[in-house]
């Protein structure tokens, strides 16, 4: 007797699931995630909170202008872009360097509308944009004494309108350079205080948001009632801003927020985390608490170091913000992570997912 099986559906993979971009900042910390090689970039929902280049590719945590085919100076183009948040004024940031008074090198904050394509080739984000579909909120063009090798970190403003909210649908940061010869052109830790709108299912905190009744002095004692909002968070990373809340729809000032999921730890040994804050918060890792500053403060750290072999721990984050500026960060150091860097969105993330093969007998004879 023989059997004639079809197969309907065939997956059996472990999917580890990784939610795009890190809190919709502009921010890759270090660019350790390579950037999508594309000669053009659409705005869509999909193509949100990835890097996408016609030519950078990533050194020691750096996004370095690969060689030019040849002895021309072409440019190369790298961008990000998320969703407009709310009008208000925000601040962008970028480390770079260059090596040469003659190549050129800018970045711009555009407002582009939905399914508007944006080359990546030479001249597709000049210094003056005129595109249907894009507008330039800033351009940043460093003079040529900066040309010398050295990482020099700009900071510029620049003010989303509520027109502008309403024309356009995504932000975007486009770094541009070109480079010949021995010519050196990077940048690093590109980042802004513009507040995310994370809407992939699987990133892996769940957040909850509380408005706060006049102010608290203590973490520990924050009376936290009931959330007012409920998101997904990818990662503990909301840069220190006054410009900014850290979520839609919920105070930027007076406001609590507790962040809770699972952290995986990769390798086993002394693990230390930094906790950064403006005001008070605390974190608690495999039900214990790690690190704890419970008071009022301008943005400050406070480390613990916790001994854990690798695998998946209870996590979770608490932190309150009376007035002023306000932030919270996280950081972490251990085996493998010999620097403080920022916890990334795979610690986080939901387990691996079984996807089955299914069988289905179509006949026998």
């Amino acid at each position: 007797m023989r059997h004639r099986i079809i197969m309907l559906g065939f997956w059996f993979a472990l999917m580890v699931v990784v939610a795009p971009g890190a809190r919709g900042n502009f921010f890759k910390p270090g660019f350790m995630v390579t950037p999508q090689t594309s000669t053009t970039w659409t705005a869509s929902a999909l193509t949100t909170g990835k890097w996408y280049t016609s030519g950078f590719s990533t050194t020691s945590e750096a996004a370095v202008l690969s060689h030019a085919a040849d002895s021309r100076a072409e440019d190369r183009v790298l961008l990000q872009a998320i969703p407009i948040p709310a009008a208000t004024t925000y601040v962008v940031q970028v480390r770079a360097r260059f090596t040469s008074a003659q190549q050129r090198f800018y970045w711009h904050v555009l407002l582009v509308t939905e399914g508007t394509t944006i080359s990546l080739l030479q001249g597709g984000v000049p210094t003056t944009i005129t595109q249907p579909g894009v507008k330039s909120l800033v351009r940043v063009q460093p003079g040529s004494g900066n040309a010398n090798g050295n990482w020099v970190t700009y900071s510029n403003s620049f003010t989303i309108s509520a027109a502008d909210a309403a024309a356009y649908k995504y932000a975007v940061i486009a770094l541009v350079a070109s480079r010949s010869s021995s010519d050196v052109a990077q940048f690093d830790d590109v980042h802004t205080d513009m507040p995310a709108t994370t809407t992939d299912p699987d990133a892996g905190l769940s957040a909850e948001w509380y408005h706060i009744v006049g102010s608290t002095s203590r973490v520990s004692t924050m009376p936290w009632g009931t959330p007012v909002k409920t998101t997904k968070e990818e990662q503990v990373n909301f840069i220190n801003t006054t410009n900014a809340a850290f979520t839609s729809g919920v105070n930027r000032e007076n406001f609590g927020v507790k962040l809770t999921g699972t952290i995986t730890i990769p390798t086993t040994g002394l693990w230390t985390f930094t906790l950064g804050s403006d005001d008070g918060a605390w974190l608690r890792i495999n039900n214990q608490t790690v690190a704890i500053f419970e008071t009022p403060r301008s943005f400050g750290t406070t480390a613990g170091s916790v001994q854990l072999a690798a695998g998946r721990y209870p996590f979770e984050v608490r932190f309150y913000e009376n007035g002023g500026q306000q932030g919270l960060q996280l950081w972490w150091r251990g085996p493998g992570v010999p620097v403080n860097d920022i916890v990334p969105a795979s610690a986080f993330a939901s387990a691996p997912r079984v996807r089955v093969v299914k069988w289905v007998q179509e006949a026998e004879d």
